[in-house]
């Protein structure tokens, strides 16, 4: 055999010495364990010694999950024609990474297998409550007010311990989901997971929990030191800044007058924690946490903070926003001391299962909240399709969470349409124009093999505009013509901040800014409200929120890996010597001044086709209320010419209001009759808002990120909605967007699926990622 060349990927799993080989309850082992991926690349005439090699090793080439190289493609041991024309590897691989995201779409919905919906009793609406409950909410609060009194060792098999009392009389603790005994009692657990899906009222449950437990538990909680730390009888609600509004308006409306008191515990001035305790709860951010756990480990005095004392409670709001254990934000967290500790979350598992092992180590779960041991006893046993990880997995999450889905109220009826539109003449020539024109830069870029960061970077630019076209029509077209644009593969010599924020720009509206390290897709963070960052100050004197950074040479090293990176080799992604310059980035709204200038107005002949569905749509169904939601904050600009032209009152939410021209902007929507329309920035409108005012929802354009979608949808359609509602997400025919939501399920490539923790390579986060992009111009 005179193979050419191999091409391989590999990752290793090597358990810890006390854990390797050592047999579980069921007699199964956890031996040290080696994926290996190896492409082959050879001549034809080997074709059939490749494939009578491998078969007499009793092995059989597959389809390859990923392939870097556009060549020509044939399989020994696949059926296919003699006279069949050889297929490219470019042809396969997409729907090769669709089947794989498919697996990764069943863990995204894995509490749609795990939800528990036996009957629980319900509890009494506290006194405190003046508004009245639901059924799913009382029963809500009454697993919660036992989940406080700790571990129910007496209800065999209803918890993850029970006590038993063996034949010679010694007593012993059963861990129900291991089946490992010890003689000692585990350490303390009160609280949980509430996971309900987005709308069924999780933070009126979580208020009413508050008001019917508002004592100090009797029994000193064995998770705090044996150092003195004062016990005091505050409930901490840590929350995005963007919800800190909506918490306090909810306290408002749920709580009798005078029933409690709360404070707002965020701004330059702080109060000390002997204030702070003199409240019922205390409201802050995640941000605010982060940085009181900076200046803790700073500081020498010995006056208190809030990480010297024991909260009566810690309710996490939005915990998936902790699901990267290594962030800032979950390690700050995790170091609070509490009686009891809470997550609230709609989507606690949002790509693996790693994401509810950080929620379940802030809980502070013995033993499942040691990574280790619920990566062996938990996370290796799902991936490898034991059954017994199901298993366990479900028994821990009915043990410790309530995760019901909508079907558990009557709420109204929900439809969900799709309006395919058509170009105009005039936006398909430009359309097309740039389609041809962006197909030939993916090529050149792919051609040359990363080598020519520019190719890149201008091919991904060239695919936002592209779906820029089909939201703003010839609108789109006026900036610049496609003549102008640079077309080498040259990265500007300049390489400061702003240059550096427009690449990160480009990167995360096509999907492709992913994190060297981890793999993890920052355009993601934008659904989460509250992304992970710093703070850095540019030269400017101006102070920006840093979730990124990125090198000359087009790579991104996300913050919390940027963290663990800074004390070995500095910020800097890239791995070339000298280290390329390297800035930090931000997750603003996109409104792409560099493509789009704010200042062009519309004559009528002009107007995309989207906007004029969008008008017909407000006209026709003029008496019900409607939120629109985008992406692009010059789409809602646009959006805002439109319904000005027609007389039609509107308000409008985004990234640059204040939280108090924001809750006034919410509370004009959802009270007055004259303001039936509002326009949603998607990455600011995707939690904790209650549109509920509406009844018909708009989305302009797809997301990358399906989750934003529904987030955004779920501001109107949730607990308290009492009109059918009706959705409609808008498409351009034989457009990109067609495939969009295509290529956002490929996002996590096998890189993210199955080599979690290795690190990208540049074919990875570069040349490999415009192939399949590439496929979606075909």
């Amino acid at each position: 055999m005179n193979l050419a060349s191999t091409q391989s990927y590999c990752t290793v799993e090597i358990q810890d010495k006390k854990t390797q080989g050592k047999a579980d309850d069921y007699g199964k082992k956890h031996p040290a364990r080696i994926f290996l991926c190896v492409i082959f690349y050879g001549v034809i005439e080997d074709f059939e010694d490749v494939g009578e090699f491998f078969q007499e090793c009793q092995m059989y080439l597959q389809d390859p999950f990923h392939c870097d190289r556009d060549v020509k493609y044939m399989n020994p041991h696949m059926l296919c024609s003699q006279e069949e024309e050889p297929i490219t590897t470019a042809s396969i691989t997409p729907e090769s990474i669709t089947c794989l995201v498919g697996n990764v779409t069943s863990q995204i919905d894995l509490f749609a297998v795990l939800r528990n919906e036996d009957n629980i009793e319900e509890a009494e609406t506290p006194m405190a409550i003046e508004t009245p409950l639901f059924r799913h909410q009382k029963q809500g609060l009454k697993f919660m007010s036992q989940r406080e009194l700790g571990w129910a060792f007496d209800s065999p098999g209803s918890d993850i311990w029970a006590r038993e009392t063996r034949g010679n009389g010694r007593l012993l603790y059963v861990n129900n989901i291991t089946g490992e005994t010890q003689l000692a009692p585990p350490p303390d657990f009160r609280g949980g997971l509430l996971a309900d899906e987005m709308g069924l009222g999780k933070t009126l449950t979580m208020i009413a929990l508050i008001a019917l437990n508002q004592k100090e538990p009797e029994i000193k909680s064995k998770n705090v030191p044996a150092i003195s730390r004062r016990s005091i009888k505050t409930t901490l609600i840590i929350a995005p800044l963007v919800l800190l509004e909506m918490w306090h308006s909810q306290l408002q409306k749920h709580l009798r007058p005078g029933a409690m008191s709360w404070y707002t515990y965020h701004g330059p001035v702080k109060p000390s924690i002997h204030v702070l305790s003199e409240y019922d709860i205390v409201l802050t951010t995640y941000e605010t946490i982060a940085a009181q756990l900076k200046k803790f480990h700073k500081s020498n005095s010995v006056e208190e903070t809030i990480y010297s004392v024991t909260w009566h409670r810690v309710i996490l709001d939005e915990a998936h926003i902790i699901r990267n254990r290594g962030s800032s934000k979950a390690k700050s967290v995790c170091a609070l001391y509490a009686s009891n500790r809470w997550a609230i979350t709609g989507t606690p598992i949002q790509n693996k299962l790693t994401d509810l092992a950080s929620i379940i180590e802030f809980l502070r779960v013995f033993p499942f909240s040691d990574p280790e041991t619920f990566n062996i006893e938990i996370s290796q046993p799902w991936q490898e399709s034991d059954q017994q990880g199901l298993l366990r997995l479900k028994k821990l999450v009915n043990s410790v969470a309530l995760c019901r889905p909508r079907a558990t109220i009557n709420l109204p009826s929900r439809t969900d349409e799709i309006h395919r539109l058509t170009f105009t003449a005039a936006e398909q020539d430009l359309y097309n124009s740039a389609r041809t024109f962006t197909a030939s830069m993916l090529d050149n870029a792919m051609s040359e093999e990363f080598t020519q960061k520019g190719l890149y970077l201008n091919a991904l630019t060239w695919l936002n505009k592209l779906r820029l076209i089909c939201n703003h029509g010839v609108v789109a077209g006026k900036q610049e013509s496609f003549d102008d644009m640079n077309t080498d593969g040259d990265v500007p010599n300049t390489w400061d901040n702003i240059t550096a924020q427009k690449a990160f720009n480009s990167m995360i509206d096509a999907g492709a800014a992913m994190c060297v390290a981890c793999t993890a897709n920052l355009a993601d963070s934008t659904s989460d409200g509250s992304p992970e960052g710093d703070v850095e100050c540019l030269d400017n004197g101006i102070q920006q929120p840093i979730h990124a950074h990125l090198s000359q040479c087009l790579f991104v090293l996300c913050c919390s890996c940027a963290s663990k990176a800074s004390a070995l080799s500095g910020k800097s992604p890239c791995a070339h010597h000298p280290k390329c310059p390297t800035f930090g980035v931000s997750l603003v709204e996109s409104s792409h001044p560099q493509i789009l200038n704010p200042g062009i107005t519309m004559s009528p002949g002009s107007t995309p086709t989207k906007l004029k569905a969008l008008l017909q749509n407000l006209k026709e169904f003029k008496t019900e209320k409607s939120a629109i939601f985008s992406y692009w904050t010059f789409t809602l600009d646009l959006i805002e010419n439109v319904l000005n032209r027609a007389s039609i009152r509107f308000t409008r939410i985004d990234g640059q209001l204040s939280p108090d021209k924001r809750a006034d902007a919410i509370r004009r929507f959802q009270t007055t009759d004259d303001t039936r329309i509002i326009l949603v920035s998607i990455t600011c409108g995707g939690a904790g808002l209650d549109l509920t005012a509406a009844s018909r929802a708009y989305l302009m354009e797809p997301q990358w990120n399906p989750q934003m979608e529904e987030q955004a949808l779920c501001r109107v359609y949730r607990l308290g909605q009492k009109r059918n509602v009706t959705t409609i997400r808008y498409r351009m025919l034989n457009s990109f967007e067609e495939n969009v939501v295509k290529i956002q399920d490929r996002k996590k490539d096998l890189a993210n699926l199955t080599f979690s923790n290795a690190r990208l390579s540049e074919t990875d986060v570069g040349a490999g990622r415009l192939q399949y992009l590439r496929a979606a111009l075909r």
